[in-house]
């Protein structure tokens, strides 16, 4: 690399735009959209749109990570334009923010929700993740956004799709049948067992798996390339949108088509057709937003989602841990007969469920109950932070 280069600062943002609140409004929907269908009262009473798609075929639960990264790449642009620093601040920057993610990530990991193993049991420990894929897809597309242009990244995205199509379809290795898309024969699965073993997080081996990163990475460049369009001030607000609007409908076509003559839509492979096709839900989404909240005005409805998204990383990570702690069993069980030792302790989850929402409600809206409790709890905290400025910037 060149030093001179490296250290010369990049040319000055033109016309640093306001904060894009629909866009926090945005991120912050989608975190509660995490919370709500990563926290059922019980994973057997569920109301089928909140859970994900057995294999092929999506749902609205099958949206929401895809949204996330969605709005990652949304964000880049934007985070760019509000700094005046040299490449090489740039990259460490970015650098940063990744591993901050990916760390924790793993430290989430490390509380199971089995807790009969304890904290910081190794043993299963599921290294892939949520926060992982998004710290790596980060990194991906900022580093191709600090050197590349528009032109080039757009290439980049039909790289990846591509090489990873060519890569499910057009392999053969020991295990697996060419372009066998099924769960125990495919090869973005054979690649996970093969690095990571089999782990706790599902029955299938990781629906956040290497191989299936690269289409992530793609999900992350449709973002990009939206929010480049909307820090255009050449553009007026309608022709910007009007620009999402009509990007949003033509994914869904082109989502759709790629289902039916490449490969099915299917969250745990991340296949083009999925990472196209929700990217133009996410498009519509945010299209929708935009217009309400930046040109129409209306914000007061939105001010908890603005709340959430401002402190995005923060409420996922706290929900996720809280999660994990509710699963202890410390609440003191009766025994189960005078004649023998009291029983296991009870979990502060089962123990809250079974007294306050059991009693109340069928099971599937007790458990839809505990969800939306769950995500009040948490909108409520992120309304706190914001209500005196607190954020923690990843």
């Amino acid at each position: 690399m060149n030093v001179a280069a490296a250290q010369a600062p990049l040319p000055p943002p033109a016309d640093k735009p306001p904060r894009l609140m629909s866009l926090d409004a945005f991120r912050g929907a989608t975190v509660a959209g995490m919370i709500l269908v990563n926290n059922p009262g019980s994973w057997q009473h569920m109301y089928a749109p909140l859970g994900h798609a057995d294999w092929h075929g999506v749902t609205p639960t099958d949206w929401i990570f895809p949204f996330f990264l969605f709005i990652v790449g949304v964000a880049i642009p934007f985070s760019f334009a509000a700094r005046r620093a040299t490449t090489r601040s740039m990259i460490l920057a970015i650098s940063r923010r990744s591993i901050i993610l990916i760390a924790l990530g793993l430290m989430i990991g490390l509380i199971p929700y089995n807790m009969n193993n304890g904290f910081f049991n190794l043993a299963g420990q599921r290294y892939p993740g949520v926060l992982q894929r998004i710290g790596v897809c980060y990194f991906a597309v900022a580093m191709l956004a600090l050197f590349l242009h528009r032109r080039g990244i757009i290439v980049a995205l039909i790289a990846v799709l591509a090489i990873y199509s060519a890569l499910m379809l057009g392999v053969a290795a020991p295990g697996f049948s060419r372009g066998d898309l099924s769960p125990e024969g495919n090869l973005a699965h054979y690649v996970d067992v093969a690095v990571f073993g089999r782990h706790v997080s599902s029955s299938y081996a990781d629906p956040e798996g290497l191989l299936s990163t690269l289409p992530a990475i793609g999900t992350v460049i449709c973002g990009w390339l939206v929010g480049t369009r909307l820090r255009r001030n050449d553009l007026s607000h309608g022709e910007r949108i009007a620009g999402v609007f009509a990007a949003g409908v033509l994914g869904l076509i082109a989502g759709s088509i790629l289902d039916a003559v490449l490969m099915p839509i299917n969250k745990k492979l991340w296949t083009p057709s999925y990472t196209i096709y929700t990217a133009g839900l996410a498009c519509l989404g945010l299209g929708v937003f935009y217009w309400l909240i930046d040109m129409q005005g209306w914000r007061k409805w939105a001010a908890p989602f603005v709340a959430m998204g401002m402190n995005a990383i923060t409420i996922f990570v706290l929900a996720g841990v809280v999660a994990r702690l509710m699963l202890i069993r410390a609440i003191p069980a009766p025994a189960t007969d005078a004649a023998t030792q009291p029983a296991a302790g009870v979990a502060i989850k089962t123990w809250l469920y079974r007294a306050i929402f059991e009693p109340h409600f069928d099971p599937v809206n007790a458990s839809l109950a505990w969800a939306l409790c769950f995500v009040a709890a948490f909108t409520a905290l992120a309304m706190l932070m914001h209500k005196r400025r607190i954020y923690f910037k990843v």
